[in-house]
């Protein structure tokens, strides 16, 4: 099978391949196909950096022109949602749009992260549209130390075992 560009050529895999990570990834999704997301449309995407330690992970995302109470974050162990509204610039009666390339609508990103967060730990700042969550993973899924005993002598730890007797 052979994919072609929106000209009728024929496109190498690595073009291919780039132009649907591109479209899938990278672009605001459109029902109209110009890159622009129409209130109405599917959700689009929001890209992030996300970084990690051994006692938190922060997720920074861009969202230039968009207030604090149209962010809308929600977490669930170790599932982070981020929805924001961008809403659309008044420009009056006379004015006529002639291109439109910002996305306006809604944009949403679902992260899974690979350790349990503490949800009522968690610290955001949207500063000069920039979104940075501190993420600081639970205690209880951090790793533990657990000391062997000799012998002679068993050596306990803060964990417990329950054993069931059949």
């Amino acid at each position: 099978m052979v994919a072609f560009s929106s000209f009728g050529e024929p496109l190498l895999l690595r073009d291919a391949v780039q132009r649907l990570f591109e479209d899938s990834f990278v672009r605001p999704s459109s029902g109209d196909g110009n890159g622009a997301n129409r209130p109405g449309s599917q959700a689009g995407t929001l890209p992030i950096d996300l970084n990690g330690s051994t006692d938190h992970f922060i997720i920074r995302t861009m969202l230039p022109g968009v207030k604090p109470e149209d962010v809308d974050i929600t977490c669930q162990e170790s599932t982070i949602t981020i929805r924001a509204t961008v809403t659309p610039v008044e420009q009056g009666e006379d004015v006529t749009p002639l291109v439109r390339e910002l996305g306006v609508g809604t944009f949403a990103r679902t992260i899974r992260l690979p350790d349990p967060i503490d949800a009522d730990r968690v610290e955001t700042t949207l500063v000069d549209g920039i979104l940075t969550l501190t993420l600081p993973k639970a205690e209880w899924s951090k790793p533990k130390k657990i000391a062997v005993g000799s012998a002679g002598a068993p050596k306990q730890s803060a964990m417990r075992a329950t054993v069931n007797a059949h």
